[in-house]
Parts: C-alpha cells; sequence; structure tokens
C-alpha cells in the first residue's frame, strides 16, 4: 500500500479545480447538517469522508464538550419567596377556588388550575 502522506519531495501537486472545490463545498454543507458537525472523531471518520447525504445515526458519535455551557436561571413563582414578598398572584383556577384548605395549602397550583386533587374539600 502506498503512503501518500510521504510522497516525494519534488512531486508536483495536481492544481485545485473547480470541481474539486465544488465537491469540499458539498462535502462541508453536509457535514454541517450532520452529527458530525460536534462529533470528535471527525478528522478519522471514514463515513464522514464518503458522505453524500446528512448522517443523522452514528455508533461511532460522540459529542464534543460545549465550550460555553448554556446556563440559565430559573426561579418558581410559587415558591416561599414569592410569599413573603407580596407579590401579585394570580386568582387560583379549578377546584381551589372553593377549596376550605386554600389558605394553608402548600401543593403547587398549576396556572391553568387544578382540576383533580386528593386533598380537595
Amino acid at each position: 500500500m502506498k503512503n501518500y502522506l510521504n510522497a516525494a519531495p519534488n512531486a508536483t501537486v495536481a492544481p485545485e479545480t473547480n470541481q474539486t472545490r465544488e465537491e469540499e463545498r458539498l462535502r462541508n454543507k453536509v457535514l454541517a447538517a450532520s452529527l458530525c458537525a460536534n462529533c470528535k472523531n471527525l478528522e478519522d471518520c471514514v463515513y464522514a469522508l464518503r458522505a453524500t447525504t446528512p448522517i443523522i445515526e452514528c455508533e461511532l458519535h460522540e459529542c464534543t464538550p460545549v465550550s460555553v455551557p448554556n446556563l440559565a436561571l430559573i426561579t418558581d413563582r410559587q415558591g416561599p419567596d414569592s410569599e413573603s414578598s407580596g407579590a401579585h398572584e394570580d386568582p387560583p383556577l379549578g377546584l381551589c377556588i372553593n377549596c376550605e384548605n386554600l389558605p394553608h395549602c402548600r401543593l403547587p397550583k398549576h396556572p391553568g388550575g387544578v382540576w383533580h386533587c386528593e386533598e380537595y374539600k
């Protein structure tokens, strides 16, 4: 098997043609739409080299770590802090409207209303 990486230093390299540039552009487009876009095995992958359509399933896929994590702070509107701060709460919907346990109920209240509750009186 001939090793093309260690070719003779005085060998000439064929000039890049429009066809090879177009093939490279199409391959990059396919890889960008594939799992390959974030795979850490992309450099050594034979499947990515020969792909003509986006790859959506691959047993060899290993995701690279994200450089900047996507973090968001999520707060609970009905947590204990909202009661002490005097935040305006929407009126309860569903069974909670006329439940005797409403003043001391600690169960979560769905914004669309609670329609089944074992504690309803």
